[in-house]
């Protein structure tokens, strides 16, 4: 197992986790569903939990995390305020939800690489796994919060 391997996979999900919070904290500033606002709060809290247990790992590793956020999940931040700005009350909801999916994907797929093509000690893919599996949990919860939230408005 190569280190300097580990640390940099685990700084790529770190920061893809601080994009995720802070686009979660922009999306609540912006949007007016409170019940919405409510989901968010919590995955934004999660997702915060995340990368601090995945900066340990990377301590552990003999490295230092990077606490930012990416160039791309600022340009998504952005078309996410956008969205929401010239939206309609009615379907703000939609609008951030498929966004929330999105970005969660992206997500997913980037813990699906790492778990896949780095090789690290098994603590640590326990803990990317769990993560993966309890965010891809949330998205689905939220997917069908919205197939209802659909029903209802039709």
């Amino acid at each position: 197992m190569e280190n300097s391997k580990i640390k940099d996979a685990l700084q790529g999900i770190i920061f893809r986790l601080q994009d995720a919070e802070k686009g979660y904290e922009e999306i609540i500033a912006a949007s007016s569903n409170s019940a919405l606002n409510s989901w968010l709060q919590k995955y934004a809290s999660e997702r915060h939990d995340m990368h601090k247990v995945l900066e340990g790992y990377v301590v552990e590793l003999g490295g230092s995390p990077e606490v930012d956020t990416t160039i791309l999940g600022s340009i998504h931040r952005m078309f996410i305020d956008i969205k929401i700005n010239n939206t309609s009350a009615d379907n703000e909801f939609n609008a951030i939800v498929d966004e929330v999916e999105r970005g969660s994907t992206m997500l997913i797929d980037e813990y699906n690489k790492v778990i896949g093509e780095v090789e690290m000690p098994a603590k640590y893919i326990a803990t990317l796994v769990q993560q993966r599996d309890h965010i891809q949990a949330e998205v689905n919860s939220l997917t069908a919060l919205k197939d209802d939230f659909n029903v209802v408005a039709v």
